[in-house]
């Protein structure tokens, strides 16, 4: 074979160019590495640029929520000073979901959520309520028959009291707790041991319905009052344990002018019975002898059927009797002479209006209220108004003083009940949780928590110092 000088031999050319493909691959697979190492880089940037913005934002986001939770907080204050509990209600609704709560958040959770018990069990409406004088329990009655009674702690039911043949109107506890009295539209008043629920007696005399009850101070003794739609009333005083009747009859007639409401309060001694008359006046009766001591002349500017005695409440030293009428007056008397104390026309300017009324434990206040919404407090000797309420949006049907008269607390038709603080005079708590009218309230011995009740069955018991 021939060589001409200068040829490069074939195998040298081949490996040459393998050569050169190779590196050229080799700087290819570099130039790709390079540039996904650059594109990762650029992403790893961007995602840092994405966290860093994020961050901001949930910064921001988080110093905004701060923000409008601090001054959520202000404005909390803002309507706990001016009694505005509904507004302050909505507010914590509307600040729950924040996940940084402070203490202040749960601090006006606890000031404002102050119902601590509803008491369901009735299947009708509860007529009638009280507070045992320890505070410990609750006793109710309702359109469904039964007497129950509950824990006030927990709310459990204690016991269901049968045998009325038809609605509850009255209850009362004796003074150690130990038995209740309870009346009913069945004409009849029985008393129950409130341990074991046996039935410890039962009266069955009275002809009309029983609207009054109360037991002596000693627990011995029970007082019940009836009277029936213009009719003739009847008090009569029984034995708690044997049911033997201790005095004769006490007849009084309300008077014959429209469907009076035959109202009874009995002293707090006992040994007195305030009947109130048709006519807007009060007949008072001895209790032992049932000799009639003093019988009210008033004669009512107002001609008219609804002249009739709404409610009647001893003062708690036994010197004066209130009364509200059915024409939105207003009157006070001397408990031993039944001379005129106050003569209130229209009291409260309703026409047409019954007048709930309520003593202040020193006797020396009465608050009423009435279907113009407002709540007044005026000096018993004087009449001048001490204090004018407005904040319900309907009829006020009851009202209590605190044990301690420095608060009141009132129940209306539009389904709330509402605590004044008196001192400062401001609405300090509206109570709301009521699916119906509020249509009786009542405060615990020690004036912690109170007890309403409205017309679907339902008993409440909220907590009233915060």
């Amino acid at each position: 074979m021939d060589r001409r000088a200068g040829t490069i031999p074939k195998e040298t050319t081949v490996s040459t160019w393998q050569a050169f493909v190779a590196k050229h691959e080799r700087n290819a697979a570099q130039v790709a590495q390079t540039m996904a190492e650059t594109k990762r880089q650029e992403a790893e940037a961007e995602r840092q640029r994405a966290d860093r913005e994020a961050a901001s934002a949930t910064a921001a986001n988080a110093a905004a929520q701060l923000t409008a939770y601090s001054s959520q907080m202000l404005l909390a204050q803002s309507y706990w000073n001016g009694g505005n509990i509904k507004q302050l209600r909505a507010l914590l609704d509307a600040t729950a979901s924040y996940p940084d709560r402070g203490f202040e958040w749960y601090y006006w959770q606890r000031m404002c959520r102050l119902e601590l018990l509803t008491f369901r069990g009735h299947t009708n409406s509860v007529t009638c309520v009280a507070y045992s004088p320890d505070g410990r329990r609750v006793a109710s009655g309702s359109d469904d028959r039964t007497i129950k009674i509950w824990d006030a702690e927990t709310g459990r039911e204690l016991l269901a009291l049968k045998g009325h043949s038809r609605s509850a109107v009255c209850l009362a506890f004796s003074p150690d707790g130990r038995r209740i009295a309870s009346s009913a539209k069945d004409k009849t008043v029985k008393v129950w041991d409130t341990e074991s629920g046996r039935l410890v007696t039962d009266f069955n005399a009275h002809q009309d319905e029983v609207k009054s009850l109360a037991f002596s101070a000693d627990g011995r003794r029970v007082g019940s009052g009836s009277t029936g739609n213009g009719g003739e009333g009847l008090a009569r005083v029984w034995d708690a344990e044997t049911g033997r009747e201790l005095i004769e009859p006490i007849h009084y007639a309300p008077g014959a002018s429209g469907e009076g409401k035959g109202i009874l309060a009995f002293s707090p001694d006992f040994r007195r019975i305030a009947c109130g008359l048709n006519d807007g006046n009060v007949k008072v009766l001895e209790l032992e002898t049932g000799r009639e001591l003093f019988r009210t002349d008033r004669v009512s500017p107002i001609k008219s059927v609804w002249n009739w005695i709404y409610s009647i409440a001893y003062s708690p030293d036994g010197r004066r009797i209130v009364c509200g009428g059915m024409g939105g007056d207003l009157c006070v008397w001397d408990a031993e002479t039944g001379a005129p104390v106050l003569d209130l026309e229209e009291a409260h300017r309703t026409g047409w209006s019954q007048v709930t009324v309520a003593f202040s434990p020193d006797g020396r206040r009465i608050a009423s209220g009435a279907f113009d919404n407002v709540i007044k407090i005026r000096d018993v000797e004087t009449g001048r108004v001490l204090l004018t309420r407005s904040g319900h949006l309907g009829t006020i049907n009851a009202l209590a003083f605190s044990p301690d008269g420095q608060r009141l607390v009132s129940g209306s038709s539009d389904r709330t009940a509402k605590v004044w603080d008196l001192s400062p005079n401001r609405e300090t708590l509206t109570l709301s949780g009521h699916t119906n009218e509020v249509q009786s309230i009542s405060f615990s011995a020690d004036g912690k928590r109170c007890l309403s009740t409205d017309w679907d069955g339902n008993g409440i018991v909220w907590e009233t110092e915060t």
